[in-house]
């Protein structure tokens, strides 16, 4: 049988997004996503340690912080996560879309 290869901690965070945004605005299972957020609480300390400016992790904290019903902490990573998209959309010659599909 094949061996499943390990998630990185980028995958992790992909697959927390994933999982946590379906239970939580879609089938509106609160509980559900909370345990997700438990999950991913090291990860994305990690990850936003690194990399302050990615839009992938704005995006997850923003997520993090709405389920566990921080809507101020929530709203200051969605700004920022506004800002980046913002700023990837001024410098990029080809457009958001472009950019969005290299994040």
């Amino acid at each position: 049988m094949a061996q499943k290869a390990a998630l990185d901690d980028w995958d992790r965070l992909y697959l927390f997004y994933e999982r946590a945004s379906r239970a939580f605005y879609l089938h509106k299972r609160r509980a559900q996503a909370l345990k997700h957020c438990a999950t991913i609480k090291p990860v994305l300390r990690k990850l936003a340690s690194q990399h302050k400016s990615s839009i992938s992790v704005q995006t997850a904290a923003a997520l993090f912080w709405h389920v566990r019903g921080d809507l101020n902490r929530a709203m200051r990573h969605r700004e920022s996560e506004i800002s980046l998209l913002r700023t990837c959309r001024r410098l990029s010659p080809h457009g958001l879309e472009h950019v969005l599909k290299l994040c």
